[in-house]
């Protein structure tokens, strides 16, 4: 080259490589990756005003221990020597959270990359800051739980809880709010390390709580396997090299002996997934109760990978609303995440002869035990054979549900939309700041707040325990805050349009009874159209209106009475819109009533009153989660989901009650009224 070079400048590029894969518990032999990095060094060549600028490319290696040391000596082969390596003293001893160390090669000190510059003229004093990250530079990282997707191979991520927010200026920015923050450093942690090391030490050293570890992932793995349904599919599928043989754990092919980790999935006996939440939930309510992590692990590159996922199935599932860290096991036949089983210092053989019998009594099926649900499904349709096929029944009663989570407004007769939603059902939800739906498990208080519908003054009264009544007209002209913009509102991982209803006023009431900063959000639609009324689904879950018989609680409460699982259960418990009572009431000492729940065969009902007819047809069986748990009343956990498990679970999803939305046949009014007593035919 003519020009003199005259200086040469390095820039450093970072490998981040795991030692141990925390999903499901793989270990890699990166000796070649590192040999193929080290030796990919290349320069290219600037102008500058003094000659030539010669740039170089190097590559650093961060070795990720954090998973492995927490269960084994970490020894690094020469052929992977790293120039930094991290690891986690939460995972080591299980405390302090959120303190880890960073291990870094001694070098000798270099000027920055934009101080070379600077210095040559290429870039001012502003722009070297600017390339240093030190100053208006945009964070091009994120942390666990900070984003609701992302794909390991495509430069895509959608962070959460991203919201718009003013400056003084008014021009306006959207600031990401789950994003990693600094904090102050965790002293008082570091200081009781010293512990956690002589604990170490008194259990024998790291090597003998890695045999320990192994041995019982080893054992799970065995018994996973021998887990069989009568038609002989496989009960539990396991990821990753744990999924292989135990004979061939051997090292090859560029994998080592996996750690004390074990990632599956439980199918039933037609090969389908049965959704980790659905495990989980029924895990929690075995005795003893058992804990599962479950999910993609924050992990999402190994579990797209172990799910056989593609990256259009993984857009599909967050365009049906799935985000990281919600509870939707399996959207369209697919899998989501999986269940994690981490064995370490601390573990039982206890713990793992209590999970593979768990999973042995709840999901193996076996020839010789007829379920009750199958028994139920028969008894009903050998029951149904009249000649119209046709059952009849009465509505018993009626509750509108005007705040969705909050108590019920048990009523004698009501106007209903045409497509099957009642005036006024689930048209209002309490927001936290995330935006997501407030719900009544995780706030239990919800069940004492009673909110009431005067259709004479067009109002919302709310009331509960020591407080005054809330009073919010509902006509849109008057509670409309200027100063809050309609937000999305999150109900079940579906992102919903609401405006924020009452302001201030209501957000004040609501976050001083419950003791969470919260707003009273209206579905938008409903501001929209006349008289607050709309056409849509509101904040229900799935469908309209849920239905549910008597019968179906009257058979609840037999199995919740032989099993001594505590107080009976009411309507109440599981939020139906309507209740209905068979004519079939007057015999509850018959078999058939006791295990019947005629609803699930019910495709189609006509509800009349005063010569209209109300048709509506059934979308589907609702899915009960642990809110069935909470008394209506008190707001106490009992065992009701427990009792359900117990023959309502149908491909991993337990199911009470019907969802139905139709038309009306009302010529003269766009709303049809309801009244207990109403006939119903279903068909």
């Amino acid at each position: 080259r003519a020009a003199v070079c005259c200086i040469t400048i390095w820039v450093h590029h970072l490998l981040v490589l795991p030692l141990e894969c925390n999903f499901s518990g793989d270990r890699f032999d990166w000796s070649h990756t590192v040999e193929a990095a080290r030796s990919s060094t290349f320069c290219t060549y600037l102008q500058c005003p003094t000659g030539q600028l010669r740039v170089c490319h190097k590559w650093n290696i961060l070795l990720d221990t954090a998973k492995a040391a927490a269960t084994s000596p970490v020894d690094i082969p020469n052929a992977c020597a790293p120039d930094y390596a991290v690891a986690s003293f939460y995972k080591i001893f299980g405390y302090p959270t959120g303190l880890g160390v960073l291990i870094t090669k001694k070098r000798p000190k270099t000027k920055r990359v934009t101080s070379v510059l600077s210095e040559q003229g290429m870039i001012n004093s502003s722009e070297e800051l600017l390339l240093d990250g030190r100053k208006d530079s945009p964070r091009h990282y994120f942390g666990g739980g900070s984003v609701d997707v992302v794909l390991p191979r495509t430069d895509f991520v959608v962070p959460r809880n991203t919201r718009h927010v003013n400056n003084d200026d008014k021009s306006g920015e959207f600031v990401n709010l789950g994003v990693t923050v600094h904090g102050t450093e965790h002293f008082r942690g570091i200081l009781e390390l010293e512990n956690g090391f002589k604990e170490l030490e008194c259990l024998g050293g790291m090597k003998v709580i890695s045999s320990h570890a192994t041995c019982l992932a080893e054992e799970l793995v065995r018994r996973l396997e021998k887990l069989l349904h009568d038609n002989g599919t496989q009960v539990a599928l396991i990821y990753g090299q744990w999924g292989n043989s135990l004979s061939k754990k051997d090292a090859r092919n560029g994998f080592l002996s996996p750690g004390p980790t074990v990632a599956f999935n439980i199918q039933d006996r037609d090969g389908c997934i049965i959704g980790y939440d659905e495990v989980s939930r029924l895990a929690s309510l075995s005795s003893p109760p058992i804990q599962l992590r479950t999910g993609c692990f924050c992990n999402p590159g190994a579990c797209q990978e172990a799910l056989s996922l593609t990256e259009t199935d993984v857009l599909d599932q967050y365009q049906s609303g799935h985000v990281c860290g919600d509870r939707r096991g399996v959207i369209n036949g697919k899998p989501t995440g999986a269940i994690r089983a981490s064995f370490g210092k601390d573990s039982l053989w206890e713990d793992l002869n209590a999970l593979v019998a768990f999973i042995q009594k709840v999901f193996v099926s076996r020839e010789d035990a007829l379920s009750l649900s199958l028994r139920v499904r028969l008894s009903t349709e050998t029951s149904s054979d009249n000649p119209a096929n046709e059952s009849m029944a009465v509505i018993k009663s009626i509750f509108v549900f005007p705040i969705k989570s909050c108590a019920a407004m048990k009523v004698n007769r009501w106007p209903i939309h045409q497509t099957g939603r009642l005036l006024f059902d689930r048209e209002f939800a309490l927001v936290d700041s995330s935006g997501s739906a407030m719900r009544l498990h995780s706030h239990p208080r919800m069940s004492e707040i009673h909110p009431r519908i005067d259709l004479d003054t067009n109002s919302l009264v709310v009331s509960a325990p020591h407080c005054e009544d809330l009073v919010l007209s509902l006509n849109t002209s008057t509670n409309n805050d200027e100063s809050i913009n309609p937000e999305d509102v999150q109900v079940c991982g579906i992102l919903c349009k609401g405006t924020i209803w009452g302001g201030r006023k209501a957000s004040s009431w609501f976050s001083s009874f419950l003791g969470v900063r919260c707003w009273l959000a209206r579905h938008h639609e409903a501001t929209l159209s006349r008289n607050g009324r709309d056409d849509g689904l509101a904040y229900s879950n799935e469908a309209s209106l849920l239905l549910l018989s008597q019968n179906a609680i009257t058979a609840l409460n037999r199995v919740i009475s032989s099993q001594g699982w505590g107080k009976q259960v009411v309507s109440r418990h599981f939020r139906p819109n309507i209740v209905v009572s068979s004519s079939s009431d007057a015999h509850e000492d018959t078999e058939q009533q006791v295990t019947s729940n005629p609803e699930d065969l019910w495709q189609k009902i006509s509800i009349k009153n005063k010569g209209n007819t109300l048709e509506l047809n059934a979308i589907g069986k609702c899915a009960r989660c642990q809110m069935v748990d909470i008394d209506p009343d008190s707001g106490m956990k009992g065992n009701t989901l427990r009792a359900l498990a117990e023959y309502r679970r149908e491909r991993g999803k337990i199911l009470f009650g019907t969802f139905f939305s139709g038309n009306s046949k009302n010529e003269t009014s766009d709303v049809f009224w309801i009244e207990e007593g109403n006939e119903v035919r279903a068909r």
